[in-house]
């Protein structure tokens, strides 16, 4: 079986005992309430401060890896301008009869990467 092939078998798995879970959680919970109706949400306060909290951070977590993505793909973008305007001066280094064809191509090449 194929790396692909194994990360969806284990991600279905992971659903399907965490849907497992909830479901014997609440028939679990249930049958609690039934038997002490005055103690069927005790503590539950404590349990959602907990999940909301870690939801938080997982948010968080979430939002900094994004934007050091972004401060990365602007870095990269800014450097290959720079290597693109350095290497457009450069062809003054050429023999003057070859300048005329390569600033075209070059030109040619700018358009391409403006389109992508």
């Amino acid at each position: 079986m194929s790396l692909a092939g194994w990360a969806v078998a284990l991600s279905l798995g992971v659903f399907f005992s965490m849907v497992g879970c909830l479901e014997a959680g609440y028939r679990l919970g249930r049958h609690n309430a039934e038997k002490a109706p005055g103690l069927a949400h005790e503590g539950i306060g404590t349990i959602e401060a907990a999940v909301f909290a870690l939801l938080g951070l997982l948010l968080g977590f979430s939002f900094a890896g994004g934007i050091s993505r972004l401060d990365a793909r602007r870095q990269l973008i800014v450097q290959e301008a720079n290597a693109i305007g350095t290497a457009y001066l450069r062809l003054d280094v050429l023999p003057d009869n070859e300048q005329p064809e390569i600033r075209r191509l070059f030109r040619e090449y700018l358009d391409s990467r403006l389109r992508v």
